[in-house]
């Protein structure tokens, strides 16, 4: 299932740089928000505002203000843990606050601007905002999908694999048979994707983290078990975590995004996928070579000597392209 990859008015951009630190400041509990309490989404915001994933503002969360491309990338950074960053030379708009969130995409795959710019005080629309997240956990594009929507012809072709996949996920559901790609994601709607998206969310060094239904578990701290059922997708995000899965019994997908993590207990016919450029991976033992995706029987279970880290082609992602907005509702 896993394989692996505008300009706004000046007032509203003034007001958002101001507005939009809500990313930067300490967490709030979500439960003393008080813009928040009665929202349909408030038990996915108590959720994440208590992991440190989505933050508010002085008191309030602004569940149904548009989110921005900063604002996306933050969560993003947030909820990964990102840490390494790409140089922002040839864009012309990112020293301000969100430099290092962007950077940080930019390096993850996740963000890679248009045009010298990333338009980040600009409100991300729902197809970018679903194309981020697919990225950063390695969602692959999907050629079909199980739903029918209305308006899929409108749907952009560098949005639609990955959409695709997320639908099929049950990530993004849609209303009454439309997506609404092109539209403005909401802050409640943002943190409600990504509680969709992970089943568990392991981010406590030394914990057991229990998925009570099939879905993504996101690791981002070390010295982790797993109990995951079958079918489940399990991705490291931490550099050199110890990840266990012994209490796990049926095979699973495991990706892993970055250095030296030791994965253990892994169970037979789970497959494994490293990403590129990833080093000091080892499976039950065994080395594991950037690039290269295997099932756990095809892997030794003594420790070989070191196998060089193989390469593949890169496969170049389209870019998140700036859409025209439609006036605020």
């Amino acid at each position: 299932m896993f394989s692996r990859s505008v300009m706004g008015k000046k007032t509203v951009s003034l007001v958002l740089s101001i507005v939009l630190v809500i990313v930067c400041v300490p967490a709030a509990l979500a439960d003393s928000f008080s813009d928040s309490a009665n929202s349909w989404a408030a038990e996915a915001i108590d959720r994440w505002n208590d992991y440190g994933v989505v933050n508010g503002f002085n008191g309030e969360f602004q569940p149904k203000r548009e989110l921005t491309r900063a604002e996306a990338a933050q969560i993003i950074v947030n909820l990964l843990k990102l840490e390494e960053e790409a140089e922002l030379n040839d864009y012309s708009d990112a020293d301000c606050w969100y430099k290092s969130a962007l950077a940080k995409c930019v390096a993850a795959g996740v963000m890679q601007g248009y045009e010298g710019r990333f338009y980040p005080e600009e409100p991300v629309t729902r197809e970018q905002y679903f194309v981020m997240l697919a990225r950063a956990l390695r969602v692959p594009e999907s050629d079909t999908c199980n739903k029918e929507f209305t308006e899929a012809d409108k749907i952009s072709d560098w949005a639609k694999g990955y959409i695709n996949a997320l639908v099929d996920l049950g990530v993004v559901n849609g209303y009454n048979g439309e997506l609404f790609a092109g539209e403005t994601i909401t802050r409640d709607q943002a943190v409600t994707v990504i509680d969709n998206a992970i089943a568990a969310y392991a981010n406590e060094d030394g914990k057991t983290v229990k998925a009570e239904k099939k879905g993504i578990i996101l690791v981002v701290a070390d010295n982790v078990a797993v109990e995951a059922p079958g079918g489940s997708v399990i991705v490291v995000a931490k550099k050199g975590a110890d990840v266990s899965l012994k209490d796990t019994d049926k095979k699973v997908e495991v990706i892993v995004l970055t250095d030296d993590v030791k994965l253990t207990n892994v169970p037979a016919g789970s497959s494994v996928t490293v990403d590129e450029g990833v080093t000091g991976a080892y499976v039950n033992g065994a080395a594991a070579a950037a690039g290269e995706s295997k099932t756990v029987e095809s892997l030794h279970m003594q420790r070989p000597p070191a196998i060089p880290s193989a390469s593949i082609s890169t496969v170049t992602e389209p870019l998140l392209k700036r859409r025209p907005l439609r006036p605020a509702a």
